[in-house]
């Protein structure tokens, strides 16, 4: 889900990332399942792809 938002945004994983407070490596292991973002940080994810 955050990657199909991020692509259809057009932003790159490190631009996300940076709109959401986040790092590059998290937001790549959120897109791969590797990890899973709290509440507030899925949130600042979504609002930050738009």
């Amino acid at each position: 889900m955050i990657e199909e938002a991020r692509l259809a945004s057009g932003l790159g994983q490190s631009e996300l990332a940076a709109l959401a407070g986040t790092s590059q490596p998290t937001l790549s292991a959120y897109e791969r399942g590797k990890k899973m973002p709290g509440l507030a940080v899925a949130e600042r994810i979504a609002n930050a792809a738009g």
